[in-house]
């Protein structure tokens, strides 16, 4: 063997094994909650009884494949060439973990392997779209706590998880954490990387704890609220029921899931900031101020389009949930949104392009670069106009980077073309018009989950087992802001 090929086993098998042992842990961690809850008849479905099986079988394979992956990495030397390792480990790992997360559904829900790996992708990328027609009656507790759970660790980054736990998980690990932040910047909260992994978790799971505390107290029992605090938090969107929230058909938790919504859209570096007592900080965030300004107006926006079939307090309620669960690319419902007038559902669209904030667990363009494009825009209508004038993007006060600036560009250049070419793709898989393959592709790359234009069917369980690999691909490289994985394609990348 020789040395470069030991640097590449160490530094890829060697933190994708790790991780796929946590998950195999995870796994057996629901398996264990799943007898608990049976023997103490605790039982929400007659499937219940058992249901637990399916995850000690999964839990198996994965524990075995992760210890595999370390028998092969051990011994090896550390490569010097970290970035392209890096990038290689990091979509390995989310392949990986959307293969074996995917064993659950087959060994306790009886789906075929690309109805599990969809349903796993869409869980860990947190899209939330699904291809479960019957939730309650096809899925045991047991198995929604550990599809809850794909959202969680999903939300903040299965790197990102890992990297906190263990510093040394690889030489790259600095590399790895860039490829999974989501955002068009990768400045840490702290100076060191392992610092601000568990600066960034110890935000995530407070807030989250917080969550499953107001959604006991207003009524939920402990295993929904901690189901949907999971998918809140990461705005990821898996309920445990068909209806979602309109289940409980609560407004004060209606309330309270908005409001956890917007906050996990918020990029958690203003919450370091706010910790630390910088609340300058907090208001000279251009991104936070632009995210507020767009979920009001677009909630205005809609209320009004709605006051013609109900009444202004109804209006208001569901508009401004649904404006912040797309906003945010949470995919929760509470109302039928798919037969809304035309001019709402185009702002819905607008806001799933857009997504969250950067650094935040939603998914989309993200804010920051919407704003960033509407101001580069506006500089070169000015320097039309006035062709000696030099102009300079700010944000926070700040002047952007120019790397940042040609990154914004390519990203958006990706995000299009992905989007023209998945949907081409899926019409060729299945029988859907342009408009809803182009629909289930934007959910897919953009995270978001609901495909509000099938409408009667707000799930994916229609499609082929082509269409849907094709929208899972979609949604892990969305997830990963497309240039890690891309960079697999290019011929330089495999050059030694």
């Amino acid at each position: 063997m020789s040395e470069s090929e030991g640097g590449l086993r160490r530094a890829v098998f060697r933190p994708v094994g790790i991780v796929t042992i946590g998950l195999g842990l995870c796994m057996a961690g629901c398996a264990l909650i799943g007898v608990l809850m049976e023997v103490g008849g605790y039982q929400r479905t007659p499937l219940d009884v058992g249901g637990w099986h399916g995850l000690v079988w999964s839990a198996a394979v994965t524990l075995a494949l992760g210890a595999l992956m370390l028998v092969v990495a051990r011994n090896a030397q550390p490569d010097p060439r970290r970035r392209r390792h890096a990038s290689l480990a990091v979509v390995l790992i989310w392949l990986v973990a959307s293969v074996c997360g995917g064993l659950p559904y087959v060994f306790g829900c009886g789906r075929p392997l690309a109805d599990a790996i969809f349903e796993s992708a869409s869980g860990f990328t947190t899209t939330g779209a699904t291809v479960f027609g019957n939730i309650e009656g096809t899925i045991p507790s047991a198995i929604l706590l550990w599809r809850a759970l794909t959202h969680w660790l999903g939300g903040m980054g299965i790197v990102v998880l890992f990297v906190a736990i263990f510093p040394g998980i690889a030489s790259g690990a600095k590399e790895m954490f860039k490829n999974e932040v989501p955002g068009p910047t990768t400045d840490g909260l702290r100076p060191r990387i392992g610092e601000t992994s568990v600066v960034l978790w110890q935000i995530y799971t407070a807030l989250t704890l917080v969550q499953i505390v107001v959604m006991w107290l207003l009524g939920m029992d402990l295993f929904d609220a901690i189901c949907h605090s999971f998918a809140t938090v990461a705005t990821g969107g898996f309920s445990t029921y068909d209806a979602s929230i309109a289940h409980f058909e609560s407004p004060a938790i209606e309330a309270a899931i908005t409001v956890f919504m917007l906050l996990a859209g918020v990029n958690f570096s203003v919450y370091y900031a706010a910790a630390r007592g910088d609340l300058r900080a907090v208001w000279r965030s251009t991104e936070l101020r632009a995210y507020v300004g767009i979920v009001v107006g677009a909630t205005v926006l809609i209320t009004v389009a709605l006051l013609s079939t109900r009444g202004w307090s109804d209006a208001f309620r569901v508009a401004a949930f649904q404006v912040v669960s797309f906003m945010t690319t949470t995919g929760f419902a509470t109302d039928s949104y798919a037969v809304w007038p035309a001019p709402t559902i185009t702002i819905l669209l607008i806001l799933m392009v857009i997504g969250g904030s950067a650094g935040s667990t939603s998914g989309g363009l993200k804010v920051a670069r919407a704003v960033m494009l509407v101001r580069g825009l506006w500089n070169q209508i000015r320097e039309g106009l006035r062709p000696g004038l030099v102009t300079t993007i700010r944000m926070d006060d700040k002047a952007v980077p120019g790397a940042v600036i040609r990154a914004l560009g390519g990203h958006v250049t990706v995000f299009v073309a992905l989007l023209i070419v998945t949907t081409l793709a899926v019409t060729y898989s299945d029988p859907v018009s342009p408009y809803t393959a182009f629909a289930a592709t934007l959910s897919a790359v953009s995270n978001v989950g609901p495909s509000p234009f099938y409408v009667g069917a707000d799930n994916f369980e229609a499609y082929s087992a082509g269409g849907k690999l094709i929208l899972t691909v979609a949604m892990v490289l969305g997830r990963l802001e497309f240039f890690a994985a891309l960079a697999l394609l290019s011929p330089d990348f495999w050059k030694r």
